[in-house]
C-alpha cells in the first residue's frame, strides 16, 4: 500500500457538551476508498466534516508528508486535497458549466488553462451535452456529478 496523504491523531468534537468524537484516528491513501459506518447520530458526517477542513475539532493533529503538524498549519492543504460532497447537492444559480467552473476562478491559471480545464472537467464527468442546463433543473443523481465537477 502507498504511503498515507493524510493521518489524523486524536479527533475530539463536542456538541453543547455533548462528545461527538473521542480520540478518532484515521489514515486517508490516495485513489482508496474507505467505509464510514454508525448509528445515526454516531458522528459520522461530523468526521467528515472535520477531514475535509469544513468544521474545526477541539483537538487534532495531522500528519502530512512525515511530519505532524497542528489542525491551524494544515488546513489550507486540506482544502485543496480534500472535497466534501454532501448527500444533498448544494449548487449555485446558473449553469452547469458556470457551477463546474467556480472553482477555477481562485486559481492562479490563465483564461485560456481556465477554458481547458473546464472542458476537461465536463468530459471526464460526461457533463459536456448539458453544460449549458440550467443546474437546478437537473436530477438528484446529475446534480451530485455537478457538485463533484
Amino acid at each position: 500500500m502507498s504511503e498515507a496523504l493524510f493521518v489524523f491523531h486524536g479527533i475530539e468534537k463536542t456538541f453543547a457538551e455533548v462528545e461527538i468524537l473521542r480520540k478518532v484516528d484515521l489514515s486517508l491513501y490516495p485513489a482508496k476508498c474507505i467505509l464510514l459506518t454508525g448509528k445515526n447520530g454516531s458522528g459520522k458526517t461530523t468526521l467528515l466534516k472535520i477531514i475535509a477542513g469544513l468544521e474545526k475539532p477541539e483537538k487534532a493533529e495531522i500528519e502530512f508528508s512525515g511530519k505532524l503538524r497542528c489542525w491551524k498549519k494544515v488546513m489550507p492543504i486540506i482544502r485543496k486535497e480534500i472535497i466534501y460532497l454532501h448527500q444533498q447537492a448544494f449548487l449555485f444559480s446558473g449553469t452547469v458549466e458556470s457551477n463546474v467552473a467556480y472553482g477555477l476562478r481562485f486559481t492562479s491559471l490563465t483564461r485560456e488553462q481556465r477554458r481547458e480545464s473546464l472542458k476537461k472537467a465536463l468530459e471526464w464527468s460526461g457533463l459536456t451535452d448539458l453544460a449549458k442546463h440550467e443546474a437546478n433543473t437537473l436530477t438528484g443523481g446529475v446534480q451530485q456529478r455537478v457538485a463533484f465537477t
